[in-house]
């Protein structure tokens, strides 16, 4: 009898989420553990996204920083829907 493996691979994240005392918009950061990229983001759409380039597969790789500096710059011109 053969036994079969299959490999397994594992992404941790680190979400955090807060209300903003000023607006009482919510707002959280993702981190991603490993490489310790985080982004910022306004609605848990962003979040996932983030978190999707990590586990759909090899072919998208990890974002890029351009991709988190306009999310980031989007976030703080509050362009984005609330959490």
């Amino acid at each position: 009898m053969s036994d079969t493996f299959q490999t397994v691979r594992w992404e941790t994240f680190v979400v955090r989420v807060w209300r903003e005392a000023s607006s009482g918009a919510w707002r959280g950061e993702v981190v991603h553990v490993p490489d310790r990229v985080a982004i910022h983001f306004a609605s848990f759409a962003q979040a996932e996204e983030f978190m999707r380039r990590y586990v759909t597969g090899s072919e998208t790789g990890p974002p890029s920083d351009a991709n988190d500096a306009a999310l980031d710059a989007a976030l703080d011109a509050g362009d984005s829907a609330e959490v």
